[in-house]
C-alpha cells in the first residue's frame, strides 16, 4: 500500500518499508495524485448515473501513457547522466549546506542516482545533472592547452 505526505516543497512517499523523498515544485501534478484523483472519482460517483465505460477506460489510457512518459523521462536522465562520464562539465547549483551559488567543473569520474535524483560526481562534488550548463570533450580541452603551451 502506497501512502503520501506532503511537506513543504518535499513530497514523501512510503511504500511497504521502503521511504524515498522527492522533491517537486508547488503545483506539480504526478502519475500518484492522477491515480488518487481517479479513485476518488469513482469513489464516490452517484450510483444511478455511473461512469461511463469509455469514460472510465478513455482516463485508464491516460493514467498509462502519464506513467510511461514518467518512465521514460528517468530513462533519458540516466543516459544524459552516464553520457557525461569521460568528460569536462561546468555546473552552476546551490549548494544545500551553504544556501550559496556553487560552480564545479572537472571531468565526471562517474554517476550515481541518490533519492531518486541523478548526480554526475566531479572531484567528489556530486552535481545534479540538471544543473550542467557546458560539456566539453577531454580531448578538445588537452588540445587546446598543449597549443598555448607551444605558443
Amino acid at each position: 500500500m502506497n501512502t503520501q505526505a506532503v511537506y513543504g516543497s518535499t513530497t514523501s512517499y512510503v511504500q511497504g518499508n521502503a521511504d524515498t523523498t522527492r522533491s517537486r515544485k508547488p503545483g506539480d501534478l504526478g502519475k500518484d495524485d492522477f491515480l488518487n484523483l481517479l479513485v476518488t472519482q469513482l469513489k464516490y460517483q452517484d450510483p444511478l448515473n455511473p461512469m461511463e465505460d469509455k469514460e472510465f477506460v478513455a482516463q485508464l489510457a491516460q493514467f498509462t501513457a502519464l506513467e510511461q512518459m514518467y518512465n521514460l523521462n528517468g530513462s533519458l536522465s540516466a543516459v544524459k547522466a552516464f553520457s557525461l562520464i569521460g568528460k569536462h562539465i561546468t555546473a552552476e547549483f546551490i549548494d544545500d549546506t551553504t544556501k550559496e551559488l556553487k560552480v564545479v567543473q572537472g571531468v565526471v569520474q562517474s554517476v550515481k542516482v541518490s533519492s531518486g535524483e541523478i548526480y554526475a560526481v566531479v572531484d567528489e562534488v556530486d552535481v545534479p545533472v540538471d544543473k550542467v550548463i557546458e560539456v566539453k570533450d577531454v580531448k578538445v580541452i588537452d588540445a587546446v592547452e598543449e597549443s598555448e603551451v607551444s605558443l
